[in-house]
């Protein structure tokens, strides 16, 4: 193989493997997730304006950033999730106007692979992305290698 030739595959390959590492790692992200979204009766009492409760499916990492929407059959509400609690997956929606029944419509993500048959497929999800990255990177590099090498 000319050495020329071989170094510009080496080099493209290592290339499109910095390109295309985000899209990897967002895609094995959408692979752990999935988006639910349930509805919760809320009433809040006189000098009140936020309410608490359950959600049926623990919040993905925790995180307050995995809440996509909440909204309000009321419309004089500004519903916003304040905070989270991991222990009970309770949620705390602020910006409600107080003495009111209403309904909180809650979309988020959950962990798709929670429970998961085979324990190991959520972590194996996680390293997947650096082993495709190493995999190319280790060609691209071999192939620059060898070219360089074979005189």
């Amino acid at each position: 193989m000319n050495k020329a030739v071989g170094a510009a595959i080496g080099i493209i390959s290592l290339i499109i493997a910095f390109v295309f590492f985000p899209y990897v790692m967002r895609t094995a992200e959408e692979i752990k997730i999935k988006e639910v979204s349930e509805d919760h009766l809320a009433t809040t009492a006189v000098a009140e304006t936020e309410v608490v409760f359950a959600l049926y499916n623990d919040l993905y990492d925790a995180n307050l950033s995995n809440i996509i929407d909440v909204s309000s059959s009321d419309s004089g509400d500004a519903p916003v999730a304040t905070g989270y609690n991991k222990v009970t997956a309770e949620l705390t929606v602020g910006g409600l106007v107080v003495d009111t029944e209403r309904t909180l419509q809650v979309d988020y993500h959950m962990d798709a692979l929670e429970g998961d048959v085979v324990g190991g497929v959520g972590k194996f999800t996680s390293v997947t992305p650096f082993l495709i990255m190493g995999a190319i990177v280790a060609i691209g590099a071999g192939v620059v290698w060898h070219t360089f090498r074979s005189r």
